[in-house]
């Protein structure tokens, strides 16, 4: 016979329907509650989120051709928007441009030049920017510069050669001699067992 509290007992979904429900509406509660917080915005319809179609392929000589027809497509730049703010780093300078990328991406965006006398303008901004970075570092010492443990090692390393040829034979022969007694004290507990 069947247990007429069976037919009363709520069965597994309802009581994981219930459980949701209360669940989504203590959701709504804390929301309800913190009035500083928005709900996200809806993306915008048709843009799905994670999705990237790749429909166009970059060749090695800077074309850019459809992967669907296969014709070469001519593209406008787009243009970045400039906020007006830099970079600062903890010191409060701004962070020096990249003069080599800068020249490299230009001689590589538009050639106006042939490529000997380009090749050579880019070695000479090169060589610019290693003079930069060497003046730099003549004039902040920080930059390049060795460790503070490089220093120490440096300090240190006459004072310890010293201390090892005062204290050295001395601490061997004293350690050596204690362990001699201690085998010569198991080896004479051994022969009287």
């Amino acid at each position: 016979m069947s247990d007429p509290n069976a037919e009363q007992e709520p069965s597994m979904e309802e009581i994981l329907a219930s459980i949701r429900r209360i669940i989504s509406e203590d959701g709504e509660e804390d929301t309800a509650e913190q009035p500083g917080l928005k709900p996200e915005p809806e993306p915008p319809a048709g843009h799905e989120e994670g999705v990237l179609e790749l429909t166009d392929e970059v060749q090695d000589d800077g074309t850019v051709v459809n992967l669907k027809t296969g014709e070469e497509v001519s593209e406008e730049p787009v243009e970045e928007e400039d906020v007006g703010l830099e970079m600062i780093d903890a010191e409060g300078k701004p962070e020096p441009e990249p003069v080599i990328e800068a020249a490299a991406e230009a001689v590589a965006a538009e050639k106006l030049v042939s490529e000997i006398p380009g090749m050579e303008s880019v070695s000479a901004l090169s060589g610019l920017a290693a003079a930069v970075n060497n003046h730099r570092r003549a004039v902040d010492p920080s930059i390049g510069a060795r460790t503070i443990e490089d220093l120490v090692k440096e300090v240190m390393r006459p004072m310890i050669r010293e201390w090892l040829d005062d204290n050295l034979p001395a601490l061997v022969e004293r350690l050596v001699s204690r362990e001699i007694e201690r085998l010569t004290r198991e080896a004479e507990e051994i022969s009287q067992r």
